[in-house]
């Protein structure tokens, strides 16, 4: 599906970047004339943004010849002829100071990728996952063709409750879990909920396509600052901010944990200023050192803290099935005010997960990846640390999720080691990257990289870690 980065879109607006870029795509011919374009439904779920924004760019494409419509059929490209190729209007990637220089190379030839939350086939239990296929479809038949409720099927939701409370010791009911295409479908129930005036607030660095969607949804989102034990609560006091989104038991990207008095102290701002957190419980599956650690909203003992979390970690990005919980003083509101939506993922692929999950697959699935990624992680560690240039480079939060961090001593900025490895096959981004204010605390010069292992493949290793250590 067409896809875009609007972190490149500068100063302009996101209905006009993403007109250029549909037109742009049309114009170099990788949309063919009369082929199919996403519904703006469709488009605005894949990017993480309003179906306004999409229905005004096609709008604009239609005005001007670039795309017509056929009733209840779509959308389509319009033949346009020959046009002279020209760069006119198009991103300009070579002074955007704001992301990466992550263009450039097919990803069909890279070597490693490791901007990817992909997951390599073979670690899928394609096998098992057939079966119960099978099992839905002989005996579910009746119930997964009834309509379900706006929150997902119950059975899926019973499911994640058992789960839950064996896994992080939450005791939830099914009437509280809401099941989402994705956590970008679920943050924007939430801002639904509470509505486009709150202003939000979230760890910097941090999640760039979660700022997004709310800056695209027309919220303020405000970056806030961090410290070793987390994030600052000082600042969150200060900011105004009334929702916040973090990420306690890992965050994303600096691995860090927040430390349980910061957790107790997020908590009693959440209490005091009648505010509600986001809690996004990031790879808490795969902590590779101890316990899972409490989640807040087990802490919460106001019913101020949503949970949230995904199955795109532990089974693969493609599954696009994520879960939230809602506090229970809200729970009838919630309910009320968005009961009239539909689920966004379909019952077949509901029963399938949860027949899955009954069946204790998914638990079983879940400690045979934890080994699979350790030992991936170990492997790529190791290789690193034991390279002619090892000195060059740190290791840092290795212990928890399916990421690290690596800071490499080089002559050359940040920057300009990204744009070698990438010439060199090797997508990665740097932690400025995800710096949501390009704050003074970060620097495109600082070369600490982000290392999301989960995608590569073990027996190349050793080959992507010779040409690393040669380009730095």
């Amino acid at each position: 599906m067409f896809t875009c980065d609007f972190s490149k879109r500068g100063s302009r607006s996101l209905t006009q970047f993403l007109y250029e870029s549909l037109k742009n795509e049309i114009l170099e011919g990788r949309i063919k004339p009369h082929e199919k374009i996403p519904s703006k439904r469709e488009l605005s779920e894949h990017l993480g943004i309003s179906v306004i924004t999409v229905q005004n760019a096609y709008l604009q494409l239609i005005d001007e010849g670039w795309i017509y419509s056929i009733e209840k059929k779509g959308y389509f490209a319009e033949e346009t002829g020959s046009f002279p190729k020209s760069n006119r209007g198009l991103p300009d990637r070579k002074n955007d100071e704001k992301v990466g220089q992550f263009s450039g190379i097919s990803e069909s030839k890279l070597l490693a990728d490791f901007t990817s939350n992909s997951t390599q086939a073979q670690a899928f239990p394609f096998a098992t996952w057939t079966k119960v296929n099978k099992t839905v479809l002989a005996e579910y038949t009746t119930s997964i063709l009834d309509r379900q409720d706006f929150r997902g099927t119950l059975f899926l939701r019973q499911e994640i409750c058992r789960y839950l409370k064996n896994f992080r010791g939450m005791n939830i009911l099914p009437e509280q879990v809401v099941i989402g295409a994705g956590t970008e479908s679920l943050y924007s129930m939430v801002i639904k909920f509470f509505g486009q005036d709150k202003i939000y607030g979230m760890e910097n660095p941090g999640y760039k396509k979660l700022s997004l969607i709310f800056s695209s949804s027309g919220c303020q989102c405000i970056p806030l600052s961090m410290d070793e034990n987390g994030l600052n609560i000082k600042n969150l006091k200060d900011s105004g901010v009334e929702i916040v989104h973090v990420t306690p038991s890992h965050h994303f990207p600096s691995g860090s944990v927040m430390s349980v008095k910061r957790r107790n102290e997020l908590l009693e701002w959440a209490e005091k200023s009648a505010g509600y957190i986001l809690e996004d419980d990031y790879d808490s599956e795969f902590r590779f050192l101890g316990q899972p650690l409490q989640s807040l909203y087990t802490a919460d003992r106001n019913g101020r803290t949503f949970y949230m979390n995904t199955f795109s970690k532990t089974l693969s990005p493609s599954f696009r099935i994520s879960f939230m919980v809602i506090p229970l003083p809200i729970l009838k509101d919630f309910v009320e005010k968005l009961g009239f939506y539909s689920c966004t993922v379909g019952s077949f692929e509901q029963y399938t997960l949860a027949q899955f999950m009954k069946e204790g697959h998914f638990e079983r699935h879940i400690r045979r990846m934890k080994n699979y990624y350790k030992n991936l992680r170990n492997s790529l560690i190791y290789a690193l640390e034991h390279e002619n240039h090892h000195k060059n480079i740190t290791i840092l939060e290795e212990h928890a999720g399916l990421h690290f961090l690596m800071k490499v001593q080089s002559e050359k900025s940040g920057k300009e080691l990204q744009k070698v490895l990438l010439e060199n096959g090797i997508k990665v981004a740097l932690l400025w990257d995800y710096d949501l204010s390009h704050s003074k605390d970060l620097s495109e010069k600082d070369a600490t990289f982000v290392i999301n292992y989960s995608g590569i493949e073990k027996e190349k290793i050793q080959e992507i870690v010779k040409i690393m250590t040669a380009c730095f």
